[in-house]
């Protein structure tokens, strides 16, 4: 079977997003070729293409031995974590320039390296290149022309999420994703997917799936990577806000406060508090009262409760006061 050449285009692409650096050394300078993580060199999807120097690829076609080898999922690892340091020093870049450069020599440079991107009709990285210095209408302007032109599922779902429309994704794309990467149970994947499509308890499923599964297999590593972005996702805060949501329904004032201390929205559990002022202080409720006075910095109301709850806490034993609250 004839080997397919990756398209110059893609090549470029993948070039491009690991700054022409091996995304595992990442040492400058080294020589570089485009890896296939799969093993099978007509699978040219970009998601299965990274940037290795050649010691590096040696290294995933070790077998035995005391040498390393490195896996596919490691691999991926890796090329994930490097393509995000890499936007984040380009986009730092920017900024720096803007402040060091006159603008007329910054807009010239920018122009320039836009205007190659435009012959390569690289729509979607000149789309993401505006996202980076938050020109929020030339990247939907481009984000657009790059749809139009045809790109994949997880490219496609990916620039909607960067614009905040995923409503705006097809329903065929977002079935396609999702039943492939379930199929090849791809739940790191699939987790980051459903964060971009805002599917959240859905996201956090599909990160836990991928953590246990690397802590039963002792991939330590991809355990902790998994662990560390599943935090930096914060996908507790719209639970919350869910949370929230149906407490408001249910009318239940405790849980609202509560979910709106998580959130940080002081302003609003202030709001809440007075506007609920008469109904807490003519209940038997002593926590929602301390919380109403610590809120009013009420200190002669604070004391006087704090003092009665002590008491309850003493009296406890004979089940006259229950103070138990999550």
């Amino acid at each position: 079977m004839k080997r397919k050449q990756i398209p110059p285009k893609t090549a470029a692409k993948v070039m491009f997003i690991s700054d022409r650096t091996c995304c595992v050394c990442r040492k400058p300078g080294k020589p570089c070729q485009i890896h296939h993580i799969d093993g099978d060199p007509n699978n040219n999807k970009i998601n299965n293409l990274c940037v290795l120097c050649l010691d590096c690829h040696t290294e995933t076609q070790i077998s035995g031995g005391f040498h390393r080898k490195l896996s596919a999922e490691q691999i991926i690892l890796y090329r994930d974590d490097w393509h995000i340091i890499v936007a984040k020093k380009r986009a730092s870049n920017e900024k720096m320039e803007i402040k060091e450069k006159s603008p007329d020599l910054f807009f010239k440079e920018i122009i320039t390296e836009i205007d190659i991107l435009k012959d390569r009709k690289e729509y979607d990285l000149i789309g993401l290149y505006y996202d980076m210095l938050g020109n929020n209408d030339l990247r939907d302007k481009y984000i657009e022309l790059a749809i139009k032109s045809g790109i994949d599922d997880v490219t496609h779902i990916f620039l909607r999420y960067k614009q905040g429309k995923p409503d705006s994704i097809p329903n065929n794309v977002v079935k396609r994703t999702i039943k492939l990467q379930t199929k090849n149970e791809e739940w790191s994947q699939l987790a980051r997917t459903y964060v971009q499509l805002g599917r959240f308890q859905e996201a956090i499923k599909c990160y836990c799936k991928s953590i246990l599964e690397n802590l039963e297999n002792d991939n330590i590593f991809s355990s902790a990577f998994y662990i560390k972005e599943l935090s930096k996702e914060k996908l507790y805060l719209p639970l919350f806000e869910q949370e929230y949501s149906k407490c408001i329904k249910n009318n239940d004032l405790w849980r609202q406060i509560r979910c709106l201390e998580e959130l940080g929205w002081y302003g609003e559990i202030k709001e809440l508090l007075l506007k609920n002022k008469k109904i807490i202080e003519s209940s038997d409720d002593l926590l929602l009262k301390r919380t109403l006075y610590t809120h009013l910095e009420d200190e002669k109301n604070l004391l006087k409760i704090a003092k009665i709850i002590a008491e309850c806490i003493i009296t406890e034993k004979d089940g006259s006061v229950d103070l138990k609250r999550k």
